[in-house]
């Protein structure tokens, strides 16, 4: 809200003389088809004579003229324990999109911005049908560059009995990376927070690598019906993938595109179940 009580609105900002520029910084080429990217983005400031309220106040109601739409399926398949052997299966497709009748109404600073992915409303810019990402950090934390946004993903999973009470299992997942939602930081003292993430290119231009993970378990079970001990092997990644989870987003800065996680190492664990 502006200083004499009224609501802000996308008329009231006039786009700033500079334009957000640079060059994605490549310290770890080959991370993103980012890199080494240019771009130039033009974004937008108060105009004169707009006075925010004291504290910066806020309305909260309704987003008119905003709708978002998901699309997908999901197929499943599953093999109950019989002669021995036991499956499961499935596959999900999502397209989750936005979608915006009037401008007017529902975009109030009509910038390109980071937070226009997911994690904020009543922020541009006019994007017809752009896809949706939701910001897993809301902006900052460990995990301030990870916008969930899976197109497809699978999970095949199954159990084997062999003889003498040993049973094989194995988990394999898949997924499509996450996209990278990169943006330029610069000072912005005029509007609700000292600084804007510009938004230099559309959330599903560059992603992460996609995400397979392999897990195994191995049992040998001892004893009765009604009385029993299990030992078990159990690993997870066993392949010991690295795949990228998340890179810095940030691209006027030195640390540009370096990798901040990645998946988790091969981890192998041993124990033991009684049941009686």
């Amino acid at each position: 809200m502006n200083a004499a009580g009224g609501l802000v609105t996308s008329n009231d900002f006039v786009a700033n003389a500079t334009p957000a520029t640079g060059t994605v910084v490549c310290p770890f080429p080959g991370v993103s088809a980012a890199c080494g990217k240019t771009y130039s983005v033009p974004w937008y400031r108060l105009r004169p004579g707009i006075v925010l309220a004291p504290g910066h106040g806020e309305l909260l109601t309704n987003r008119s003229g905003y709708e978002q739409r998901y699309t997908g399926f999901q197929v499943t398949a599953n093999k109950r324990l019989a002669d021995r052997w036991m499956m499961k299966g499935s596959f999900a497709w999502n397209n989750p999109r936005r979608h915006i009748a009037d401008a007017s109404a529902a975009i109030q600073d009509p910038t390109s911005t980071q937070g226009e992915a997911g994690y904020y409303s009543f922020i541009g810019p006019t994007e017809q049908n752009a896809p949706y990402a939701v910001g897993s950090g809301g902006g900052s934390g460990a995990k301030g560059d990870v916008f969930i946004n899976s197109m497809w993903q699978f999970n095949i999973a199954g159990l084997y009995q062999f003889p003498m009470g040993i049973n094989v299992a194995a988990n394999l997942l898949g997924r499509q990376g996450y996209p990278d939602v990169y943006y330029h930081r610069l000072a912005n003292p005029d509007l609700f927070t000292t600084f804007k993430r510009v938004k230099p290119f559309g959330v599903d231009d560059f992603r992460n690598p996609n995400v397979y993970t392999l897990d195994g378990r191995v049992e040998k079970e001892f004893g009765t019906r009604t009385r029993k001990v299990v030992i078990l092997a159990e690993s997870f990644n066993m392949l010991n993938r690295a795949d990228i989870l998340q890179v810095n987003e940030r691209v006027n800065q030195a640390s540009s595109n370096q990798v901040r996680e990645i998946l988790s190492p091969r981890i192998i664990r041993f124990g033991a179940r009684f049941t009686f």
